[in-house]
């Protein structure tokens, strides 16, 4: 009886232990389950983390394209016309002397500008901005022994400096050109308008012949083929003088106009009859040189 009791207890034991035995052995499962999901959801986190550097490096690339871009705008930037109106810029002689000047304009047809012995090139600033606003390139400069231009003043020189300029303007680009000088300046633009290619030339109040100064077109003007626009005021006698000896000596094409008032080179822009100076420069500019 005895054993029988303890075969049915056991037998009640082991049922109980049995029934309970998915609570003990499933305990563990839980940690396990969330372990893995632990994984899932860190793999997004690392897929995010790839993302972000995909995203930093495309970011990084848009950053160099952009500088790259801004170089490259900065670059047109130093094409655009500077807000003085022009460059300044240095060319030498034939005789090794530094020439300082001033480029106005990115015109592809080119006027040359000369300064009276009085003066500099900055005489020339205002008529060389509006030229320059009108599609030509202009080029002012110093004379040798003038502001920042190496050299001492020999005015019996100053011809080598117009040429070194016409030179300079080639090698820029220019294609044609006109010279425009004023007193001595009109006379050493002459001396070199008879040597070179050029589209016209113009002199305001330049003496055909300073001796004093070893300057001289007289020879050159009986040279010049190309069209001759000759400039002076009614009252500047030794200039007006010049200009008619001037146009009688030379060739056609020709023309010259004599202004009431007294005023000398470009002094001339500045009294009452400064616009009709400037229009009649101009038209003669654009009759011989349009722009391109």
């Amino acid at each position: 009886m005895n054993f029988i009791k303890k075969i049915f207890l056991t037998t009640i034991i082991f049922s109980i232990i049995m029934s309970l035995s998915p609570v003990f052995v499933g305990c563990p499962s839980k940690p396990i389950v969330e372990e893995t999901s632990l994984v899932e959801e860190t793999t997004p986190i690392k897929e995010a983390t790839s993302e972000e550097t995909i995203t930093t490096k495309e970011a990084t690339e848009e950053t160099t394209s952009t500088e790259e871009i801004t170089g490259e705008a900065i670059i047109e930037e130093k094409k655009e016309i500077p807000p003085e109106g022009y460059w300044e810029v240095v060319f030498k002689t034939d005789d090794q002397v530094e020439i300082e000047g001033r480029i106005f304009g990115i015109g592809k047809n080119g006027l040359i500008l000369a300064h009276m012995y009085t003066a500099d090139q900055e005489s020339w600033k205002d008529f060389a901005l509006l030229l320059s606003q009108k599609g030509y390139r202009v080029l002012t400069f110093n004379f040798r022994g003038y502001g920042k231009s190496g050299g001492e003043r020999q005015i019996s020189l100053i011809y080598k400096d117009v040429l070194a300029a016409y030179e300079f303007f080639k090698k820029e680009g220019v294609e044609d050109i006109i010279l425009i000088g004023a007193s001595m300046g009109g006379t050493a633009v002459l001396k070199v308008a008879a040597q070179k290619d050029v589209n016209g030339v113009i002199s305001m109040s330049g003496p055909l012949n300073w001796k004093q100064m070893g300057l001289s077109a007289e020879e050159e003007i009986k040279l010049i083929e190309e069209p001759k626009l000759f400039i002076a005021s009614e009252g500047d006698s030794s200039a007006k003088n010049s200009a008619n000896l001037m146009y009688e000596l030379s060739d056609e094409p020709k023309q010259i106009e004599i202004y009431p008032g007294s005023e000398h080179g470009t002094n001339m822009f500045l009294e009452e009859n400064a616009e009709q100076v400037k229009q009649d420069i101009i038209t003669f500019i654009e009759e011989n040189l349009p722009v391109k």
